[in-house]
């Protein structure tokens, strides 16, 4: 092997080594090195959550729980902002208007608490925007 060659292969492992040691550092895995998916994480929170004009009836009251995926406005987490969500229950209530309503919603993913803090907005995704929400307090299970 030449010494070019030699160069190129030192380089390359430096390479992968450093994306593997900032992947752990991104994921804040336990395993020194390790490369794989951020830990699940569960975040119950409640939220004020307004449905939008082309979603219609898409969460009736009575129907929980129901599927969405939960968009953060912070595209900045380990998941891009976008956790799995499951609307517990759909209060409408006549306190914050005729098209809003509140909800209890769990969010799973590497870390929703980071993206969806007390006052933090969000969208639930179905294919479409359904509604847009924000977080008014965490609930503790």
């Amino acid at each position: 092997m030449s010494a070019v060659d030699m160069r190129i292969r030192d380089w390359v492992i430096q390479q992968v080594t450093a994306a593997k040691r900032h992947f752990h550092r991104r994921t804040g895995s336990a395993t020194a090195g390790a490369v794989g998916p951020a830990p699940m994480r569960r975040y119950k929170f409640q939220a004020i959550i307004k449905l939008l004009p082309s979603a219609g009836q898409a969460l009736p009251s009575g129907e929980p729980p129901t599927h969405a995926v939960i968009r953060s406005a912070d595209r900045h987490g380990p998941s891009g902002g976008q956790y799995t969500g499951l609307i517990l229950s759909w209060e409408p209530s006549p306190v914050v208007g005729d098209d809003e309503a509140i909800a209890e919603v769990v969010a799973y993913g590497p870390d929703p608490a980071a993206c969806l803090p007390i006052g933090g907005t969000f969208a639930l995704w179905r294919g479409t925007d359904l509604a847009v929400g924000t977080v008014t307090r965490k609930v503790f299970v």
